[in-house]
């Protein structure tokens, strides 16, 4: 809020406030997360990185995020729509050979290639675009980050919508996941 004053390279996270005592907000390297704030008592220093990758991108790193981001709000909204037109397109082509009725009782059997569609597309993407993740502490500027944020972007507009909300509480949401890389124990849904 205005009149606020930290401390020396204190951290608020985001969408955090600043303590509301001023001899707290003061505290110098102090970390704060949450509204009310709450008081971190250790937090993971960050690796100095170069100017060029935090604060002063180069004019390649700028066009990179730019192609980047083109592609991350283009590709869902893409997805989506190419996805549910051929799921309306073969119920259309299938009118002609079928009653209603049975042309009702086949839906879901389309919406589930829908589905498996779109899992395998974020599932290829994520191997493509990521591959296996490992523990690395990256600075803002980078390809990995934005590329993260597309996998993350289409996952929420496919495989989400077609796939991830209708598995929910079954086991094989799990075998999505675990396509995607993660590790899950036995008999976990």
């Amino acid at each position: 809020p205005p009149g606020t004053v930290l401390g020396d390279n204190a951290l608020v996270g985001c969408l955090s406030a600043p303590p509301s005592n001023p001899a707290d907000a003061l505290k110098a390297g102090a970390a704060w997360l949450g509204s009310p704030a709450i008081y971190l008592p250790q937090r993971q220093q960050s690796t100095a990185f170069a100017l060029e990758t935090t604060f002063k991108p180069s004019r390649r790193l700028r066009t990179l995020r730019a192609v980047i981001e083109f592609f991350r709000v283009i590709l869902p909204p893409t997805g989506y729509i190419v996805i549910t037109s051929l799921l309306f397109s073969w119920i259309v082509l299938l009118q002609e050979d079928f009653y209603l009725h049975e042309m009702l009782l086949m839906f879901p059997f389309l919406y589930a290639a829908a589905g498996a569609l779109s899992a395998v597309t974020m599932v290829v993407l994520k191997w493509l675009l990521v591959g296996r993740y490992k523990p690395c502490e990256k600075p803002l500027w980078n390809a990995f980050v934005w590329r993260n944020e597309l996998l993350n972007a289409l996952q929420e507009h496919l495989a989400n919508n077609f796939i991830i909300g209708v598995l929910e509480g079954t086991p094989f949401i799990c075998w999505y996941f675990r396509s995607l890389g993660a590790k899950i124990g036995r008999r976990v849904y």
